[in-house]
């Protein structure tokens, strides 16, 4: 089926019809979308994001993809994650600007 469908095509058009489809990084996305959400105001520091399975379901991806994005948030020190309790905002502004300067100082 998909030979017939291809052949019925012009020639020329054929490269327009299977070329690669632009790849996403979706972690990069998830931190775009933090970065937004907390210039709106939407989110604040101490604020408690929704639960995990929650949180996926609203940003229409993988629960492992969203751990990936979750993960580097909270290496850069934005997000603080605590067994029991979930993930909020950090108010630890001193641990954000640090960990970056010492890995300078270290170059």
């Amino acid at each position: 089926m998909r030979t017939r469908l291809l052949s019925k095509i012009e020639p020329g058009s054929r490269k327009s019809l299977v070329s690669p489809i632009e790849k996403i990084d979706l972690t990069e996305e998830v931190i775009k979308k933090m970065k937004a959400v907390l210039e709106s105001g939407e989110l604040r520091t101490g604020s408690k994001l929704p639960p995990e399975r929650e949180l996926a379901e609203m940003l229409r991806i993988s629960r492992p993809s969203l751990r990936q994005a979750l993960k580097a948030l909270s290496v850069m020190g934005i997000l603080k994650a605590q067994p029991g309790y979930g993930t909020s905002v950090t108010d630890e502004f001193l641990a954000i600007l640090s960990e970056p300067l010492h890995f300078l100082m270290l170059l």
